[in-house]
């Protein structure tokens, strides 16, 4: 992907919000490893209307177990509790 940083970030939260979950997933999946922090938790933001879909679940236990920030984890702790 070649968008700003920025720029990914508000696209991962407007694709997630406008996307059937199988396809946020295959989108935002991949932006969860960028090294920029606020592009991950853009793609997580963009998940949130599907922290119920059993795949995005899967993605996210996947995720939590790699990812070092607190906040993120956060943010995924409670998008798993919810």
């Amino acid at each position: 992907m070649t968008e700003a940083p920025t720029r990914l970030t508000f696209t991962a939260e407007q694709v997630g919000h406008g996307s059937p979950p199988g396809v946020a997933l295959a989108f935002l999946r991949p932006l969860l490893a960028h090294p920029k922090l606020y592009v991950r938790e853009g793609a997580l933001l963009g998940l949130v209307p599907h922290e119920g879909d059993a795949a995005v679940r899967r993605a996210l236990t996947a995720y939590a177990a790699v990812e070092t920030d607190a906040t993120l984890l956060g943010i995924v702790a409670d998008m798993l509790d919810g």
